[in-house]
């Protein structure tokens, strides 16, 4: 089953029917496969299964082939942006690593970093992989940003675990992004997904792991799949390092609520998203608010839609920002509505009160679009994603913007990626900065007619231009194959001079460093000999690279 299809819970002892975190099983993901949807990933594991729990060696394998990102990167499964800078998450990025005589593909994750300058352009300044990375960990399916501090979600890791996740803190120190602690629960366990959704408040970050099992019954035989959730909070001890202050779990948590499935953070209040909570009806969907009191987590308020129902999920997204002396809070409900189409809900809340302000949905999405998948805020902004829309018979997704005037919300609107690709996964993921709004394509195509399929893009808008698309951001792709290489040796590059060409490169590998001044040269994977390695690493480069 695709990892962006039903996530189905084992049925209980009753009978019951599985428990179904999504209703998306007409999506096809490709590379986005497992992103934000509560599967457990099977590409990224099975891409590279014999390098699953290896001890990696790269000290064979050149500079670019560490840190390359891949095809199939799901470049723009997550992202967050808080003013002028963004960080975008790439879960199916990897590097190529060797063992032995053998080479694979580790799909570890990663995340590109961004700064928007003068002009308003988005100039990457930063890309980043775990230096620690196996297989699978799928680091950048979640991902936080706020001014110089950034979290990275990995809820497949198994440093702690078997899948039970683990957290990259990343922080701008002189200017430089650089990797920090990795977090782990103290209490992980298997399957846990710690992870799954993270969020930066006052000093502190909140990790998700909506797969823990703390409300299972402790007789109950099938206790390790309660999926109950909980939320985990780490500040710094005495302003250097990251501690783990306390776990949050809901007062009446129940199995299969997925409590830590989404979070949102504005100065000391926690949101959380509970989206297969059953109280107003089963997978109606809850959100709870937290805040410290006299040190202690209190839970202020549940919140329910106004218009609860069954399998609605609201609480599938969570944004929330300051807004004079209260909260801006918008929810996600992906299933909202009699033809599930979705919805988005929009709060101000102040002391323990949340006032509905706007339910925000369209008839210009189909049935089933999944609208309040992603969303996003920033001041009289709302970015909602629908990637389960179809269009003209093409299921690519969408995204729509709303704004704001006197506390009035106005009616969403379309954004035109430009997109032609089936199953781009459009509005995966949004964000939102000062009249700016950014949709991630994780499954799109940011080279067409070129080997690098469904890299995943990022597409910005400006409300200055109508919203008209202002910035396409591409992953970048380190090669080790020149794009204008002279691989025939005849003084000229041209149509002759395939980089793809098998029979051009071997005749290149006997003459060896003949071309110097050619690059690359022929021993790509710089251990001083021309030989079958080279060969080797140049044929999975090209499939797996799309070089």
């Amino acid at each position: 089953m695709s990892g962006l299809a039903n996530r189905y819970e084992t049925a209980s002892s009753s009978g019951a029917s599985p428990r179904v975190l999504n209703d998306s099983s007409s999506l096809t993901p490709r590379a986005t496969e497992g992103c934000r949807l509560g599967a457990r990933s099977s590409l990224a594991r099975h891409a590279a299964a014999w390098l699953v729990g290896a001890a990696v060696a790269t000290s064979a394998v050149p500079a670019w082939g560490q840190k390359a990102a891949v095809k199939g990167s799901a470049y723009g499964c997550a992202m967050a942006v808080d003013g002028n800078v963004a960080v975008v998450g790439s879960w199916a990025a990897g590097y190529i690593a060797q063992i032995g005589d053998q080479l694979g593909l580790v799909r570890a994750g990663g995340a590109h970093f961004y700064d928007r300058n003068a002009s308003g352009q988005w100039v990457e300044a930063f890309r980043w992989t775990p230096n620690t990375e196996q297989a699978g960990d799928r680091f950048g399916h979640a991902v936080a940003i706020r001014g110089g501090l950034a979290a990275i979600g990995g809820l497949d890791d198994c440093d702690a675990a078997y899948l039970g996740g683990a957290v990259y803190v990343i922080e701008r120190i002189n200017g430089a992004w650089t990797q920090g602690a990795k977090l782990t629960a103290a209490e992980a366990a298997r399957d846990d997904h710690f992870g799954r959704a993270v969020a930066i408040g006052d000093n502190m970050i909140l990790i998700g792991a909506d797969y823990d099992d703390d409300a299972a019954d402790p007789e109950a035989p099938d206790r390790t799949t309660c999926n109950s959730g909980s939320v985990y909070v780490f500040e710094r001890s005495n302003g250097v390092t990251w501690v783990q202050t306390a776990k949050i779990t809901a007062p009446d948590a129940g199995c299969d609520d997925h409590f830590g499935f989404s979070l949102a953070a504005s100065g000391g209040l926690v949101f959380v998203g509970a989206p297969l909570d059953d109280d107003g009806g089963r997978d109606a969907g809850a959100v709870y608010v937290y805040e410290r009191v006299g040190g202690l987590w209190t839970m202020r308020l549940k919140l329910h839609a106004a218009d609860a129902a069954p399998r609605a999920q609201f609480g599938f997204s969570l944004a929330a920002r300051p807004s004079g002396g209260s909260t801006q809070l918008a929810v996600g409900s992906p299933w909202q509505g009699p033809l599930s189409r979705g919805a988005a809900y929009l709060y101000n809340y102040s002391s323990g009160a949340a006032t509905p302000v706007a339910q925000l949905s369209t008839s210009d999405t189909e049935p089933g679009g999944g609208l309040g998948f992603s969303v996003a805020l920033d001041d009289g902004l709302l970015v909602a994603g629908a990637p389960l829309e179809a269009e003209s018979g093409l299921q690519r997704g969408a995204a729509f913007v709303a704004t704001s005037s006197g506390g009035t919300w106005g009616a969403l609107q379309r954004l035109n990626t430009g997109g032609t690709g089936l199953a781009d996964s459009e509005g995966l993921s949004v964000g939102a900065a000062a009249g700016h709004a950014l949709v991630g394509v994780p499954s799109g195509d940011a080279f067409p007619g070129s080997n690098y399929l469904n890299t995943g893009l990022v597409v910005a808008f400006d409300q200055a231009a109508s919203w008209a698309p202002s910035q396409t951001l591409k992953p970048t792709f380190p090669c080790p194959f020149s794009w204008t290489s002279d691989w025939n040796g005849n003084g000229k590059v041209g149509l002759d001079d395939d980089r793809n060409d098998r029979i051009l490169y071997q005749a290149h590998l006997s003459t060896c460093h003949k071309y110097p001044s050619d690059p690359p040269p022929a021993d790509l994977n710089g251990d001083g000999v021309c030989n079958e390695a080279d060969l080797l690493l140049f044929d999975f480069a090209n499939k797996e690279l799309g070089c």
